[in-house]
């Protein structure tokens, strides 16, 4: 008897410190789902700018949050730059190539 007592004399002010401390709890445990969401879509951002696992975007981002965002957004893409550089090798090996057709024909007459 003494058991059910002692369990019906809890006051309604427990009910709503214990539906509180759930609230939060929720409410953290979304955050980090948030957070985590978002980590790995920026993680796949520097996959396609070319970077691997070396510049630790999830990381970066999970733990730093808007400080590794913007880690993530200043990196320099490097495919655009290997296709660039690729771009210009080949502008200057047709450049040569037509400078020797040239030099030849001056040559031939």
């Amino acid at each position: 008897m003494n058991i059910f007592t002692t369990f019906m004399a809890r006051s309604s002010t427990d009910d709503f410190v214990a539906a509180y401390v759930l609230l939060y709890l929720v409410i953290i445990a979304v955050a980090i789902y948030i957070n985590y969401l978002v980590a790995k879509k920026f993680e796949s951002i520097a996959f396609d700018k070319g970077y691997t696992t070396e510049v630790h975007a999830f990381a970066m981002c999970f733990w730093l949050g808007m400080i590794g965002y913007i880690y993530v957004l200043a990196l320099p893409n490097l495919v655009m730059m290997n296709q660039n550089k690729d771009m210009i090798d080949s502008l200057r090996s047709i450049k040569n190539d037509t400078a020797k057709i040239e030099n030849k024909t001056e040559n031939d007459q």
